[in-house]
């Protein structure tokens, strides 16, 4: 009798862990869909050039990425150092030495986003991080190598 009690609490633990594990996976896939819509919306106004629409994509990134349950990889929280050089773009852009430190901070935003590697959950996440990357490097270069 004993051996039957033993052998179902076995049961039930392991197909608590296996239900632990698949409300993990959703969790995950749907963090990283929010990353995606977000870094899209950030992606897209970065193309745009405007300081509305950024300041609208970037609203809650930092939150956004802490609150998911998981710690994204390192080139993924590059969201928000995308963001904050965006921001200072446009605040530091009438002095030379805002530019000049701006100079600096994009390009260590863009090579940290630009570590972006393929993700199982969200398939689309990585390209649009290169994306992210290339837009800022672009930016990078118009600006900073006169």
């Amino acid at each position: 009798m004993r051996g039957v009690r033993n052998m179902m609490a076995a049961v039930v633990v392991a197909a608590g862990l296996t239900g632990a594990s698949v409300a993990e996976a959703k969790d995950r896939a749907e963090a990283w869909a929010i990353w995606s819509a977000r870094a899209q919306a950030i992606d897209d106004a970065l193309q745009g050039g405007e300081i509305g629409p950024m300041k609208t994509a970037c609203n809650g990134v930092t939150g956004m990425l802490i609150s998911q349950g998981f710690q994204f990889p390192y080139w993924a929280q590059g969201l928000i150092p995308v963001c904050r050089v965006s921001k200072d773009l446009w605040i530091y852009s009438g002095s030379k030495r805002g530019v000049k430190k701006w100079c600096g901070d994009v390009k260590d935003a863009a090579g940290q986003i630009g570590k972006a590697e393929p993700v199982a959950e969200a398939p689309r996440a990585s390209v649009i991080a290169l994306n992210i990357s290339a837009r800022m490097r672009a930016s990078y270069e118009q600006l900073c190598r006169k």
